[in-house]
This record gives structure tokens, sequence and C-alpha cells, in this order.
């Protein structure tokens, strides 16, 4: 049965419970909000049973708010559509109310030391917006400790964000925010489809927001941002959260995902201070020429990136934003260990197909370090200007290697600052009018401290003019 989730499933006494016997009327527009929050009263006592849905179309006006001791495992049986009305209230993210109207509020634990382990499981089930333009909303918030997530073959149309789960709680250790507690203990999110309304946001993704997840897989999702702001994120903890292995974000898999992108000013997906992280055999599309990279990893460690298709934008951003001064501005030493092969971008928009570092301060303070990119492959069509791209753009990174790609059509091969250790050897290079860009900053002197090489690059039609890069080594 499926309503007995994850740990829980050997457990036999499982019962379900019909929204239609607490009063929900299907078909009809009378307000089942009410009869929702009975039923969740009656069948969130136990993690075995499920509030369930029988087939039809449902009108829900009235918010469910679901208390700290309950849990909430609900599925559709057949065909079922929850559609949201316009009184639905404010919910709060990031501790203060924000203009999103919200379906079901779901209450707590903020830390990882939580007496009530709350279960959330969703199956089968449809979710439609028919509330007033103005207004963003979202289906779910639960800004909690969360033992175990499941969310299947659900669909969401129309709101501003699907759902916010889990919570950002952190203690410091030797940098601000570097024990980053796992807030979503296991995680599945599979088969599900999301079209978000057109408003504008910033942190807050169009599809879904996971806050600290450990053991999560994130697969066979159709995920459509429209408007500004991120199609999909995983937050790992505060602005400057280190990434300890095993602790806070980590082992997450997102893979064979389709993800569109109408935004004109993020990257489609962010996963932030996370670390065990394998994003493979997905499709990405950009439909402005704004978007930038598929997928933003800030300070995230052991990466592995491959299979991955991408039209329009770019593909990946590994590294990490300035934190500023104070004490641990010379400690973070941001992203580390990315590795990518066999992706495959056409059209690009974004000004790079790969940003490695970012914004961090020059001196022990540095944006990542150990990236091998590998077997990738740029196609540009006849008729399309990606002069304006670079193949890699790198910032404050350390030991980049990039070989057997095959870079066609684009501007630049590659834009560095402060970079140490590049090695570019064994790659297919067409008609790429600038091969390196070194942007010079005075009192710079990380040349004589570790040296570039590139080496057996097959070059054509290009002049092979590198700018800046005098001590490039050339064969």
């Amino acid at each position: 049965m499926w309503c007995l989730p994850l740990m829980f499933a050997s457990v036999l006494s499982a019962r379900d419970y019909s929204v239609a016997d607490f009063g929900a009327v299907p078909n009809s527009d009378t307000d089942a909000g009410p009869a929702i929050q009975a039923a969740i009263e009656a069948a969130g006592k136990s993690p075995e049973d499920c509030m369930v849905f029988p087939a039809g179309s449902y009108l829900m006006e009235t918010p469910v708010l679901v208390p700290e001791e309950l849990h909430l495992i609900m599925k559709g049986e057949g065909d079922v559509t929850i559609r949201t009305g316009n009184n639905l209230k404010p919910l709060k993210l990031n501790g203060r109310h924000t203009p999103y109207f919200t379906a079901f509020q779901i209450l707590g634990s903020k830390t990882d030391v939580d007496p009530f382990p709350k279960v959330i499981a969703l199956k089968n089930l449809k979710f439609v917006d028919e509330g007033d333009a103005e207004n963003r909303s979202a289906v779910f918030n639960a800004q909690c400790y969360i033992e175990s997530l499941r969310i299947e073959g659900c669909e969401f149309q129309g709101y501003t964000t699907a759902g916010n789960f889990g919570k950002v709680y952190t203690t410091e250790g030797d940098h601000p925010g570097s024990d980053a507690h796992t807030m979503i203990k296991s995680l599945v999110c599979k088969g599900n489809t999301v079209v978000s309304d057109d408003k504008e946001t910033s942190q807050v993704p169009k599809s879904f927001h996971f806050h600290c997840p450990a053991n999560a897989s994130i697969t066979e999702n159709n995920f459509w941002g429209k408007g500004g702001g991120y199609v999909f994120r995983i937050n790992g903890g505060n602005f400057d959260t280190i990434p300890v292995p095993e602790r806070g974000s980590h082992d997450i898999e997102f893979a064979y995902n389709t993800v569109r992108s109408d935004t004109h000013h993020h990257e489609y997906c962010q996963m932030t201070k996370s670390s065990n992280i394998k994003i493979h055999d997905n499709e990405a599309y950009a439909s402005t020429k704004g978007a930038h990279n598929f997928m933003d990893l800030f300070n995230c460690r052991n990466v592995e990136f491959y299979n991955n298709k991408a039209t329009g934008g770019g593909l990946c951003f590994f590294g990490h934003a300035d934190i500023g001064g104070g004490k641990y501005s010379n400690k973070l030493i941001g992203s580390q260990n990315f590795h990518a092969w066999d992706n495959t971008i056409t059209n690009p928009t974004h000004t790079c197909i790969f940003n490695l570092g970012g914004d961090g301060r020059v001196g022990g303070n540095r944006a990542g370090h150990d990236a091998l990119i590998e077997r990738t492959k740029v196609i540009v069509e006849p008729g399309f200007d990606a002069s304006r791209v670079a193949f890699i753009y790198s910032f404050i990174f350390n030991d980049i290697e990039l070989r057997d790609n095959d870079v066609r059509n684009i501007g630049r091969f590659i834009r560095t600052y402060f970079d140490r250790g590049y090695n570019i050897h064994d790659n297919y290079i067409e008609n790429v009018p600038e091969l390196v860009k070194l942007e010079k900053v005075p009192g710079d002197d990380w040349r004589t401290r570790k040296t570039h090489k590139f080496k057996d690059n097959e070059l054509v039609g290009t002049s092979g003019t590198v700018s800046g890069f005098e001590k490039l080594t050339r064969k």
C-alpha cells in the first residue's frame, strides 16, 4: 500500500480516510477546505494512515493548517484536481510574511532534535490555482524538520511556487553556518509536473524549494518556470555555510528531469552548500537570451555532472560569491571537486557555458578548486550568433583540466581572472576567434606560483590568438 511511507512500510495497520466522509463534495463549488482540515486531523495522527481524495474536482478556498503533532499523507484515487480560490492566507518564508498565499501551512520543529518526526507524502494529486492574478501563491509551506518527504505523480499549475519544505538551521563551526543540520532526512520527488505562474520572484523557485535535504532523489520531473526567478532550488545553509560531509545537505541525485526556464536573470536551477551530488541525464531549455546556466552549484563539493543536454543559456556554474570581509574572509575555500563529462549544449546564449569560481576575494579566499571538464560538445546551428559566448569563464579557481572537448563557433575558449593551474589538452577547437583572454589585475603575481599548459589541441579555422596570457605554453 503506497501510503505506508518509507521506513513505516512494514506496519500493517494502515487506514485510509476519505475526505468525502468528512463532507468534501467533488465536482461542486462547495469549499472543501474544512473537510480536508477534519480529515487531516483524523488521518495525521499516525504515519501509517492516509487521507484519500476520491476522483473528482475539489474547490479549496479555506487554507489548511497541519499542526506540529500531525503528519500529512494524502493521495488521489483516479483523476483528482484540487482548485485553490481567492481566500488563501499569506505564508511565512525566511522568518517573515511574504505576499504568497498558501493552501497547506505545515507546522513543526525547526531544529533537527525533534520529538515528533514529521512524515509528508503526496501522490497522484493535481493542484490548479484559480486565485486572483495579483496574488502570488503556493501549495505547501513546511518550514520544519521532516523525517521523510515523498512527492510522486503530482501536478501543479499556475502557482508562484509549488512547495517550500525544510528549514535552514545552523551552528557555527570554523566558518559561519558551517555546521548546517539536515532538515529533510529522506526525500523522493519523482514524476511530477510543475507549470508556474509568470510572476517575478527572486530566491523563491517556481517548482520546489528544499532546505537541507539528505538522501535526496529528484527524478523524472517536468519543471517549467515562467517569469523571473529560479525554477528549482536546494538550499543547504545560510549565505556563509561551508558544506560538511554527512551534515546538512548531502547525497543528492537530480536526474532524468526536463527543465524549462523563461527567466531572464537567473540560473534555472540552484543547489547551495551541498555535498555528494550527481546531476545527470537532464534536458534543459532556455526560452530567453538572458537566462543563465542550467545549474548553479554554489559552495558545493564532490559533484558529478554528466549526460546533460541544454538548449540556450549555459550548462553549469560551480563556485561561490564573495562573503565579504571580517574574520572569515581569508578562510573560505569555496567549491571543490567538480567532474563534468559527456554534456551537450546547442545554441548557447549565456556569456559562458561553464562558469568556475565566482566573486571571491583575492588571497587565501579561493572561489574553488579541482575541476575536470571533458567530452563536452558545443553545437551552434547555422545562422545562430554565439560570438559573445565563452566556453569557460573562471575567477579565482585552482586546478582546471579541460580535455577532449569539441568546441565550435563561439567567441572565446577561455576568459580567466586570477586562476592557477590550467591544463588544456586534446581538445578540438573550431572557428573560435580567441583562445584565451587573461584579464590582468595590478599586483597579481599568481602566474609565478603555478603554470598553465596548453598542448595537443587541434585548432581549425581560428587564429589562435592569446590575449594577455604570456606564460601560456603552447605546443
